[in-house]
């Protein structure tokens, strides 16, 4: 429950002494991958004092507790969950839907520094949805944004909304004015601030 939130809801005080059964729509894959990983943060001494805390429902044996330690023990560095351009997408939907903070985190700075190749993936970007896009569009610089070879437009448009609506916002709620580069020139330029000031005089 402390990485996957999704379940709070349904795995509370309320329900220790019941039985649970939850279904899993997912890649076994994607759902392998975000178990070790939840393996992974387990390991510490703080999280199984929060473990036997909240989790009262099902405690672990000590002779449980002793085969898992024994196992972690010998699993080796590269069972380790990492993230490729092979999954993070998907693993980035998926730890998004069961609200795994961290690793959402985790998954759109991996995006924001691979963008280029992110990008080129046989993949429908339109499964993002609008928060995830505005979180990796606020990650993005522009720079690297303005020089994003995106052919089919999967990000591209979308991350510059982003910003476009965030930069409105910013000039809307501080009484800003909105102009382009062009008019900006036009209006400060030295013969155009003397007829403006004629004006006003008259």
């Amino acid at each position: 429950m402390k990485y996957m939130k999704y379940f709070e809801k349904y795995l509370t005080e309320g329900t220790q002494n019941n039985d649970i059964d939850i279904s899993v729509h997912c890649d076994i894959k994607i759902f392998e991958w975000l178990v070790k990983y939840l393996k992974q943060k387990e390991r510490t001494p703080e999280n199984e004092a929060f473990a036997a805390k909240h989790c009262q429902y099902r405690k672990k044996t000590e002779e449980e507790r002793q085969r898992d330690k024994e196992e972690s023990e010998k699993m080796p560095a590269n069972c380790q969950p990492v993230l490729d351009l092979k999954n993070v997408i998907s693993i980035l939907i998926s730890s998004d839907f069961l609200q795994m903070k961290d690793l959402v985190q985790e998954c759109i700075s991996y995006v924001v520094s691979n963008l280029h190749d992110v990008v080129r993936l046989p993949i429908d970007m339109n499964c993002l949805n609008s928060d995830l896009i505005k979180q990796i569009a606020e990650k993005t610089p522009m720079d690297k944004l303005n020089t994003l070879l995106d052919k089919r437009d999967k990000l591209t448009s979308k991350l510059f909304k982003k910003k476009l609506e965030k930069l409105l916002y910013a000039c809307m709620h501080n009484n800003l004015p909105i102009y382009s580069q062009d008019l900006h020139d036009y209006l400060w330029r030295p013969k155009t601030m003397a007829e403006l000031n004629k004006s006003a005089q008259l």
